[in-house]
């Protein structure tokens, strides 16, 4: 579609790996709330896809609904804050969120970011609910090799522990 409509090489950027997952859905049934070990699988697999390690990635937006999140989704994934800068937007309290559509502005900021850096690549990381719902997708100016993957990684998040609520 680029090529047809004209769009220079040098401006295209490529979905290279994607992933999508969920905790537990009632917070109550989670069997902690200090970990998020959707976004650490979820993230995991995302950047395995892509062959990257998260030091790797040069460009981040962190999902910024609470601070809190930001702080699981920085430490699931393995992010500094103090070093690295997270979100590309200014988050979600700045860029604002219209109706529920925050995560597009974020990849729409990536693909602009990575235009500038030539073989750089982005990771974007999109969450719903209570930190509960989870989407992935890794950028790049590169083509992948194999072309776009995406893991749906569910069924080994929900073979994890839970809570049972007892009324």
């Amino acid at each position: 579609a680029a090529r047809r409509l004209g769009i220079d090489q040098d401006r295209w950027v490529f979905p290279v790996s994607g992933a999508d997952c969920h905790e537990h859905n009632f917070v109550s049934h989670r069997d902690t709330f200090g970990r998020t070990p959707a976004i650490e699988i979820g993230g995991k697999r995302v950047l395995d896809l892509a062959g990257l390690a998260i030091d790797d990635v040069e460009l981040i937006d962190l999902y910024s609904c609470f601070p809190s999140a930001v702080q699981l989704g920085a430490q699931s994934l393995g992010i500094d804050l103090m070093r690295r800068q997270w979100s590309r937007t200014g988050g979600l309290p700045f860029c604002g969120g219209p109706w529920n559509n925050y995560s597009m502005h974020a990849i729409a900021t990536m693909v602009g970011e990575l235009r500038d850096r030539p073989g750089a690549s982005g990771l974007v990381w999109a969450n719903g609910g209570y930190v509960t719902k989870h989407a992935f997708g890794v950028y790049s100016t590169t083509p992948p090799a194999n072309g776009f993957t995406h893991e749906y990684p569910q069924s080994e998040i929900d073979a994890l522990p839970r809570r049972e609520v007892v009324t």
